[in-house]
């Protein structure tokens, strides 16, 4: 879980295991951060903050409260992996992004972005969610035929995405 700091007087310093040093508070609400030179906002974190989160284990619930034994053991066997199959998820779409102008059908589907980078025996699509619900990767409008020849909806990396790819190319 992503854990915001605040100094003191209740003001927002970003937030822990950050890949990106500190942040210059404004309030409450937001920080600026120097390295990303981007404002960090307690629910919307700048680029290496939400990296630090990306790559921890437990950000995302994986059961419900009413799954059996079988999946929260699965769900405890997936935290490491989890993370690291986003990142190459979102690699996928990065790596689909048309030159020219986009169009709804530019993009992939999860099933391909899977079967791009070797995930296809995963639980891509679970990722995918993720991916999208921190807004590196959003629905185009198209859609298109899967494996078993139902419609598919395709999704493109956005330009948070590729900040986190590029942030990502950095560190490495």
């Amino acid at each position: 879980m992503r854990t915001p700091i605040y100094d003191d007087m209740g003001y927002f310093q970003g937030f822990e295991q950050r890949e990106c040093g500190d942040h210059r508070t404004v309030g409450a609400h937001r920080a600026w951060c120097h390295d990303c030179t981007e404002w960090c906002y307690p629910d919307y974190p700048c680029v290496r903050c939400e990296i630090g989160a990306i790559r921890q284990s437990g950000r995302y619930a994986r059961t419900r409260n009413n799954d059996h034994a079988t999946s929260i053991q699965g769900a405890v066997q997936v935290g490491g992996r989890a993370a690291t199959q986003r990142i190459r998820l979102l690699h996928a779409y990065g790596d689909a992004e048309p030159l020219g102008f986009p169009s709804a059908f530019d993009g992939l589907t999860d099933e391909e972005a899977a079967q791009a980078c070797g995930l296809l025996n995963s639980c891509y699509w679970k990722r995918c969610g993720e991916l999208r619900a921190d807004g590196l990767i959003e629905f185009t409008g198209g859609t298109r035929p899967g494996a078993a020849g139902t419609a598919r909806k395709v999704s493109r990396i956005t330009e948070r995405g590729r900040a986190v790819l590029r942030t990502e190319a950095e560190a490495s």
